[in-house]
């Protein structure tokens, strides 16, 4: 992989880790019906600025953050990969200790700080979680192992099967081509899932990226006229703006639409911006943080939220301000805490984030 392109991966991955982090920074909440299926609040109807400002960014423009995580992982993870038995199992040991070390721990650690938060009475009363110190055997493994209490991990769940996985994705891949592909990514469009776990959008986007390593295909190399950035950056504004005044619908073919439009404008973009972005030295020495505030924000994110609208209370005034500052403090402090431990215990930071 030449130096441009590892360049712009490392700089992307950071916009996308904060694109990430405001995702989980959308402050409305759903009510649940008594059939367990989820119905919009009153407060969606009467904030009607707030809504259209945190749906906009949170489930329409940052939406693209997650795919492209994975092409990029799929990319990777076959880059100079022939395919022998001695290769998948070099990768794949490789990857425990990348993965599966820093999922368990960081599962475990969302585990401790939400049971914990658990004997704080105002974050007891608004949560729908049961109380962890009455788990079960079977609790305590789902919450870890399949269904994550820290609720990103979900990403590094999926790839770690995928990893698993890995000779079937490399010979389907090898000898199908962008057939398998394309089959999930209808079955994505449609909002049908193969599987619980991986997800669908994984399964596509991940072979996406391993399609593009295998088959050494230089896509991610390619640039493109600004005409033709300009014009679909614009294209998926509109369609993005479109999704929001319907009502965001993750199922939604629009949605869907809004996100492949989405990967091709802000890969591109980067190209357009390259000299300008590469001009902020603090972008490039921020990216090594990007791992850590991901598995670091989300159990933080939730009891500042809490705590934020336990002060202020809940009105679309402090809903907005409330989705700008929360997320803002918590990427700050990831990075300071980041800092610190790779400063202090370098040995620690480097075991709970696999070496990284």
């Amino acid at each position: 992989m030449n130096k441009y392109l590892s360049e712009k991966i490392n700089i992307i991955s950071l916009f996308l880790i904060i694109m990430v982090v405001w995702i989980h920074g959308f402050t409305f909440e759903y009510g649940i019906a008594s059939d367990g299926s989820f119905y919009k609040t009153q407060q969606w109807f009467d904030w009607k600025i707030s809504l259209f400002v945190q749906s906009f960014f949170s489930q329409g423009i940052n939406r693209i953050a997650v795919p492209m995580f994975f092409i990029i992982s799929g990319y990777l993870f076959f880059l100079k990969f022939n395919g022998t038995k001695q290769e998948f199992i070099y990768k794949i040991k490789k990857r425990f200790h990348s993965l599966v070390v820093p999922f368990i721990f960081w599962a475990l650690f969302g585990v401790v700080i939400v049971f914990l938060l658990q004997f704080v009475p105002s974050f007891k009363q608004s949560s729908s979680r049961s109380l962890i110190i009455n788990y079960s055997l079977f609790d305590f493994f789902d919450s870890i192992a399949l269904h994550p209490i820290s609720g990103q991990l979900w990403f590094l769940r999926d790839l770690i099967v995928m990893v698993f996985f890995c000779p079937i994705f490399y010979y389907a891949i090898k000898y199908m081509k962008i057939l398998p592909t394309l089959c999930f990514f209808i079955l994505w469009l449609l909002g049908k899932d193969v599987f619980d776990i991986p997800r669908n959008e994984a399964i596509v986007f991940f072979s996406f990226g391993a399609y593009l390593s295998i088959h050494h295909k230089n896509y991610l190399l390619k640039t493109f006229n600004k005409k033709i950035i300009l014009i679909i950056t614009f294209l998926w504004i509109i369609i993005v703006g479109t999704q929001t005044i319907l009502g965001y619908d993750k199922d939604s073919l629009l949605c869907k639409i809004g996100i492949v439009v989405g990967l091709f404008a802000f890969w591109t973009l980067y190209d357009l911006c390259q000299k300008k972005i590469l001009s902020i030295k603090l972008l490039k020495t921020l990216s090594c943080y990007t791992f850590f505030i991901y598995v670091f924000h989300f159990p933080l994110l939730l009891f500042l939220f809490k705590t934020m609208f336990h002060l202020f209370g809940k009105t679309e005034t402090s809903s907005l301000i409330i989705y700008f500052l929360c997320p803002t403090i918590i990427i700050f402090v990831s990075i300071c805490v980041a800092y610190l431990l790779k400063k202090l215990m370098p040995k620690v930071y480097s075991f709970i984030l696999g070496g990284r």
